[in-house]
């Protein structure tokens, strides 16, 4: 008989890929305790997680959130690394569903103000001011695929080596593909193409016709006033000549 509640168990017989049931676990238990998604963040792999296999959830917690976390029961509470860390390992429940996995876990690190890993850049505070987070489908925070590519050049890991060669494939298709003109179908809002070079001439010919036309009324006032001019100084000589 596990001892995990009947809300996790459910999560992990569940048809969702094996990142899923981690985030809806993770959903279930800030919703259980009570802790506040702005005050902790998914580090490490997260941001690739529909690219590659995701076994666990790192997280890094400000202090006030971590302390809400079930101290027996549920999880354990321990040194790791010189860091305080709570430790939810459910890989023998989830070897049920897949007996290959080896790894089916949720881990969340204490950390104070200003504090990060494995430098203060990757503390909550310094990543929300420089908006280096996303945030997923449950309210999870978790690192840009940006900021992953710079941690994970930080921390230099060999089992990081794969991992930085696939952000960069990602980031680079993600932004090579584009150019300087604007796709016409964002501009109109369908599917169907602007005709540019109809459109131009049509644009062009308008402001033709409207230039004529001002010439044309120029020069019908023009001969009017001629006219005019004309009739004056015929009435005056008419009218000395009458004297």
């Amino acid at each position: 008989m596990s001892d995990l509640p009947a809300e996790i168990i459910e999560i992990i017989y569940s048809n969702d890929s094996k990142h899923i049931k981690l985030a809806r676990i993770l959903k279930y238990i800030v919703d259980t305790y009570d802790i506040d998604q702005s005050k902790y963040y998914i580090l490490g792999s997260y941001a690739i997680r529909e690219h590659r296999n995701i076994s666990d959830l790192d997280i890094s917690a400000r202090f006030d959130a971590f302390d809400k976390l079930p101290k027996e029961h549920l999880g354990i509470i321990e040194l790791y690394n010189n860091q305080i860390r709570w430790f939810l390992d459910m890989t023998q429940e989830y070897n049920k569903v897949d007996p290959d996995a080896t790894d089916f876990s949720i881990e969340m690190f204490r950390k104070c103000d200003g504090e990060g890993f494995p430098t203060a850049d990757y503390s909550l505070g310094k990543l929300k001011e420089s908006n280096a987070l996303d945030t997923d489908e449950f309210g999870h925070q978790f690192m840009s695929l940006e900021t992953l590519l710079k941690w994970k050049k930080e921390m230099n890991r060999p089992k990081d080596a794969k991992d930085i060669e696939l952000i960069e494939s990602l980031l680079t298709n993600s932004t090579g593909g584009s150019n300087n003109s604007t796709d016409d179908s964002l501009i109109t809002g369908s599917n169907e193409p602007i005709m540019r070079g109809t459109s131009d001439r049509g644009f062009q010919f308008s402001h033709l016709a409207l230039g004529l036309l001002i010439l044309l009324l120029l020069l019908v006032m023009f001969i009017e006033c001629i006219s005019d001019c004309a009739n004056a100084v015929y009435e005056h000589v008419w009218f000395h000549l009458d004297l």
